[in-house]
């Protein structure tokens, strides 16, 4: 069983989130995303949301987690193959080692926390199920808040390629292409992609300054 992202998102998202007020869209380049974190910001938000507490800023884990040694734009993708491996084999408790690692790295991964819900659900532990559950809907409501992705001004900001295809997997879009474009001193992946299903094609910015200037 592949890990499926738009499943996830039927279980793990409140439907309004799709259709958020124009009036709510921002400049997703405000001085919220451009603070100066750091690495110990990331380190004493993942204390807090390990200790229970899943009302922090998780728009200010991710970023302070790209300040962090371990941060990659490009990373996991060894990962998220083992955990579909082990679910395939209905190996849930093999799934939840990998994830264990993986969170090691990096605990904002959205693919870490669903495929632990799912691993969880399936073992009937439903508190620690609905613990990740409730980190991966607010990781990607982090992603989704004030923005629609539909102009660079509007881009969604990710720390990750992964986190595009999410999104894009989010609004039922299948990715075609993807280009880079820059605007106003920003770097953007500009990925084009369609809906099979009603056959809407649609083109969708990403704010990727964080990945680009770790290079």
């Amino acid at each position: 069983m592949k890990l499926k992202i738009i499943i996830f998102i039927v279980i793990i998202l409140p439907l309004n989130l799709a259709v958020q007020a124009q009036d709510d869209i921002k400049t997703n380049t405000s001085k919220e995303i451009q603070q100066k974190l750091t690495a110990k910001d990331y380190e004493n938000l993942v204390t807090k949301l390990k200790g229970g507490d899943t009302n922090i800023d998780f728009r200010k884990i991710r970023l302070a987690y790209a300040e962090t040694k371990d941060f990659s734009g490009y990373g996991g993708s060894e990962s998220r193959k083992a955990m579909n491996v082990a679910l395939d084999k209905k190996d849930y408790k093999a799934a939840l080692k990998v994830i264990e690692e993986r969170l090691k790295i990096n605990y904002v991964d959205i693919d870490a926390h669903f495929t632990a819900f799912q691993a969880y659900k399936e073992l009937d532990k439903k508190k620690e199920a609905d613990f990740h559950r409730t980190i991966a809907r607010g990781l990607i409501d982090s992603i989704l808040e004030n923005a629609d992705g539909k102009t660079a001004k509007t881009a969604f900001f990710v720390i990750s390629t992964r986190e595009e295809y999410i999104i894009m997997s989010y609004y039922g879009f299948r990715v075609g292409s993807q280009s880079l474009a820059r605007e106003d001193g920003h770097t953007f992946d500009v990925l084009s992609g369609t809906n099979p299903d009603t056959k809407e094609s649609v083109k969708m910015y990403f704010n990727i300054d964080k990945v680009f200037g770790k290079f």
